[in-house]
């Protein structure tokens, strides 16, 4: 999906990529939003290192509890750049879901709305975050939040160097690998099929692809 994005942004920068819903207003702060590619791209880059700086990295695990706005889009594509885990929980959830959903996955950073309806969902948060010291940080949609918490629309906004998310990328990201005769199963040589699917994945803390091969699937990274 990364690059299949990237791709997009690079041969079409101004083409309309994500739309609001038009009753934005009833759903999340501010007026209805149309992002082009190029736009998007910079929201998406602008989150991802926003995410690298509160320590989320490749395989660590992101919640996000947002409306059906483009914010939504953003997070998702954030992620994936980096490698992030995103895990969308309903709106609907409240705090003993919500319990057991982090208690499930251990997430790093919550992504979610000021409120909703008439619902606080920033503060049921915050107050589930004692009981789960693996969150490092929360990241809210919405106005008058409280200390603490992340301003996600001032991040999507701030000017900020964003390279270090394409040189994280570079050094995490799955890369084909070599087939050799003698690292087939059992003596075999290797099927061209099998070297085809076989991948290396770098890793997050030294950047250097993994050696061990896997023949039987494709790596999913």
């Amino acid at each position: 999906m990364p690059d299949l994005f990237l791709d997009n942004a690079s041969a079409s920068p101004d083409a309309v990529a994500v739309v609001d819903p038009p009753n934005r207003a009833g759903l999340a702060s501010g007026e209805p939003r149309r992002l082009t590619y190029a736009e998007l791209k910079t929201a998406t880059d602008r989150l991802a290192t926003a995410l690298l700086e509160a320590g989320v990295g490749k395989d660590d695990i992101v919640m996000v509890q947002l409306p059906n706005v483009v914010e939504l889009v953003v997070v998702y594509l954030a992620g994936a750049r980096i490698g992030a885990i995103i895990t969308p929980l309903p709106m609907q959830f409240r705090t003993h879901e919500l319990r057991y959903a982090m208690g499930q996955t251990g997430p790093k950073v919550f992504v979610t709305a000021g409120s909703f309806g008439d619902h606080d969902h920033v503060g049921m948060v915050q107050g589930l975050r004692p009981e789960f010291p693996s969150v490092e940080a929360v990241i809210a949609l919405g106005d008058d939040l409280p200390a603490g918490v992340r301003s996600l629309s001032a991040i999507l906004d701030g000017d900020v160097d964003t390279s270090g998310v394409d040189a994280y990328a570079a050094r995490t990201r799955c890369r084909p690998t070599t087939c050799t005769p003698s690292a087939g199963r059992r003596g075999r040589s290797p099927s061209p099929r099998a070297c085809r699917a076989a991948t290396t994945c770098g890793s997050p803390s030294h950047g250097r692809p993994s050696t061990r091969p896997r023949w039987r699937r494709a790596t999913r990274c």
